[in-house]
């Protein structure tokens, strides 16, 4: 089984829009593809904005219906551990650390 599970797209640090990322998975022989995007987390330009992940969900799965019998999609999300819990259902979740923080200040770990 071929598979990548750790995909960004625009919606948050990503170059390439989810639907380009299906093509690219496509073209390269992929028999799954997962999006796992950035969680929001206020103040960081790498993350995904709370009002897109609405749009982010409907997108990956609106892709999922279209790709079906072509290419097995999951949504995902790239859980940061400062940003909030999520409330929707995911296929996965991804935990990471990007930043740490102490004292209400923010240090980077990347």
């Amino acid at each position: 089984m071929r598979q990548n599970l750790h995909t960004h797209t625009t919606f948050c640090d990503g170059k390439n829009t989810a639907e380009e990322m299906v093509l690219a998975a496509l073209e390269q022989g992929l028999d799954s593809l997962g999006f796992s995007g950035h969680s929001p987390l206020e103040g960081e330009c790498w993350a995904m904005e709370e009002a897109a992940v609405g749009r982010y969900r409907r997108e990956v799965l609106a892709l999922r219906e279209k790709y079906a019998g072509k290419v097995e999609v999951f949504l995902g999300l790239e859980q940061d551990i400062l940003s909030p819990l999520p409330e929707e259902p995911w296929d996965y979740l991804i935990g990471s650390v990007h930043m740490l923080e102490r004292e209400g200040e923010r240090f980077s770990v990347d």
